[in-house]
């Protein structure tokens, strides 16, 4: 600094730059604090701490800006004591809204210690909060120094914690649409990030990096071996235009606004979530029939459905398709019956045989069967399904889609029977996961099949579907013995249309076993299998998007089949890979014997 004829004028202006540097140094203490505060505080001192001294940032504002004007009123000062002046007084502004952004942040921070630390998102606010407090300390080491390729490092380093504070934005709505429990911390974290960047782009405007902005400077930050080449007139133009303080004001406001654009749009998307569930009448109701029917008291009930978050992809899952689509046997059938689940089923078969060959001798049902069923429902255990049966069930009971047939009530009575399951067995309700319908183990037993037709396979004491082959095995084979499974009764019958004007008549009855073998063979079938004389069956179509449809014939295990899932299609998958097992199991059989099949 040039020295002046008066003393007292280069103390005065001395003094001023020392107490510029010293506001800077209360704010930047109070960022430490605040950040700090976030990652470590559990009684909130610190963050009253930061509020209070925030009084005292801006009184060194007013204090620093009096003498400011002091110094123009008395000195008239021109040229380079001029600018310095000028620049101490814009800095003063920026730092002061520092100060204001440190301050929102410890006031974020009190209201998330207030409310308590559940359902926090994890962000790396520090690593952002660390760059933007590096900008500050270069900003005021620029302003000390003068010196201008200083500064621009600040321009560039302010485009890194942008690209941080939107890395933070897309995480936090990831954890929002994922969760909705997470919604309120959520948009508090947001809020921090926010200020955070905020600081940034306050480092990055201040007045010293205006004022004392060279040609250099700006080739620092176009490029950062800037020496090297000049930048095009075209570049420099670009970056004083998008640099201008208005610029910077639009990109900032674009910012926030989608910021709360897109916090809202999952609180509308949630409405139903965190915690409603327990405060619906319907709840009510079925919490007071669980006390009066199994002594399960009220409030246990509602503190577990208050534990409940609305899943949009079950309802989504549940309703029917915009534009339906025509359904295709042949399509079905190769997600079923193919090589994979065939090679699966016969290792399942030879790892559980044991238990397959108990339960088959139980329960009449053979092995290949309850294999088949196993292997269709999860691949024999591979796919047990993710989402948590708690949600999935109050979601399907009480946001049942409108615009279809309801069954929300079949679904309440599946919450009851879940939430009966795991007040009286190892379960918990906090835990279970299962199909987005809220099927359960390696069968997929509803809640209310689970507590009608589990078997305790191994004799353990505990009924698990989860962990346990042999209760699986069992379980599903007493499914089918309930549901009227027959011991040589036809399952699946070949059939050839002969004559086919008494289609209609033979299809009407759907599923239904309904047809002796000698009816369908007078209206022009001809079964492929032997039967039992008066047995009871039924013609099943299987349609095809292209070409004519198949046909089989069903008999009393086929329907008992469907009992599983009232699917034609899916009891005739279910039997097809059953066959395919048993067939393919005896061949390996004897190929490893070096016996050849009869």
């Amino acid at each position: 600094m040039t020295e002046h004829t008066s003393k007292q004028y280069d103390a005065e202006l001395e003094s001023l730059r020392t107490r510029v540097l010293q506001m800077g140094g209360l704010v930047e203490s109070q960022i430490v604090c605040a950040i700090d505060g976030l990652g470590s505080s559990t009684d909130g001192a610190v963050f009253h701490e930061i509020v209070r001294r925030e009084a005292e940032v801006n009184r060194t504002e007013m204090e620093i800006d009096e003498l400011c004007n002091h110094i123009l009123a008395r000195r008239q000062p021109a040229a380079i004591d001029l600018r310095s002046i000028l620049v101490a007084i814009k800095m003063i502004r920026d730092l002061e809204r520092i100060g204001d952004e440190a301050e929102k942040v410890a006031r974020m921070g009190l209201k998330i210690i207030e409310s308590g630390r559940n359902f926090v998102p994890k962000v790396d606010l520090e690593h952002m909060a660390k760059n933007a407090i590096a900008m500050l300390r270069k900003v005021l080491d620029s302003y000390a120094r003068v010196n201008a390729v200083s500064a621009a490092e600040v321009v560039r380093a302010d485009i890194e914690v942008d690209d941080e504070f939107k890395g933070i934005l897309r995480q936090l709505i990831t954890f929002m649409m994922e969760d909705p429990r997470t919604i309120t911390r959520s948009i508090d974290i947001l809020f921090v990030a926010k200020a955070i960047e905020r600081i940034g782009d306050h480092s990055k405007t201040c007045p010293s990096t205006w004022c004392i902005w060279s040609r250099a400077a700006m080739y620092a930050t176009l490029a950062p071996m800037w020496w090297q080449r000049k930048p095009t007139t075209t570049e420099l133009r670009a970056y004083k235009i998008g640099h201008t303080p208005m610029a910077i004001f639009c990109r900032n406001f674009v910012a926030g606004l989608f910021a709360v654009f897109a916090a809202w749009f999952c609180v509308l998307h949630s409405a139903h979530a965190e915690g409603n569930y327990d405060q619906r009448a319907k709840a009510m109701e079925l919490a007071q029939q669980l006390q009066a029917q199994h002594n399960i008291p009220v409030a246990r009930t509602l503190a577990l459905l208050k534990e409940a978050r609305y899943l949009p992809h079950v309802v989504k899952a549940v309703k029917p398709p915009n534009k339906p689509g025509v359904r295709d046997w042949d399509r079905y059938r190769s997600r079923f019956v193919e090589k994979f689940r065939i090679e699966k089923g016969i290792e399942f078969w030879n790892d559980n045989e044991t238990a397959l060959n108990q339960a088959s001798q139980q329960f009449g049902v053979p092995p290949e069967v309850i294999v088949a069923i196993i292997g269709v429902e999860t691949i024999y255990g591979r796919h047990l399904g993710k989402n948590r049966v708690l949600d999935s069930l109050a979601t399907l009971a009480f946001d049942y889609p409108t615009g279809q047939r309801d069954r929300s009530e079949f679904f309440t009575q599946e919450l009851a029977a879940f939430i009966v399951l795991t007040e009286n067995s190892h379960l918990d309700a906090l835990q279970v996961e299962g199909s987005y319908a809220g099927a359960v183990g390696l069968g997929q037993f509803m809640p209310s099949s689970w507590q009608a037709y589990a078997v305790d396979g191994d004799g353990n004491g505990i009924i698990d579907l989860f962990g346990s082959k042999t209760d699986a095995i069992f379980s599903v084979a007493n499914f089918l013995k309930v549901h009227g499974w027959e011991p040589g009764v036809s399952a699946l019958i070949p059939v050839e249309i002969k004559q086919d004007r008494h289609l209609s008549t033979l299809l009407a009855p759907d599923i239904v076993p309904t047809f002796t073998p000698q009816e369908m063979v007078q209206q022009g079938l001809e079964l492929k299998h032997q039967t039992l004389e008066n047995e009871k069956l039924a013609l099943i179509e299987l349609v095809r998007s292209t070409g004519p449809s198949d046909y089989v014939v069903g008999g009393n295990n086929f329907y008992v089949v469907t009992r599983y899932n009232r699917s034609s299609f899916y009891a005739t998958a279910v039997l097809e890979l059953a066959q395919a097992l048993r067939t393919n199991r005896e061949l390996s059989m004897h190929q490893t014997s070096g016996v050849d099949p009869v």
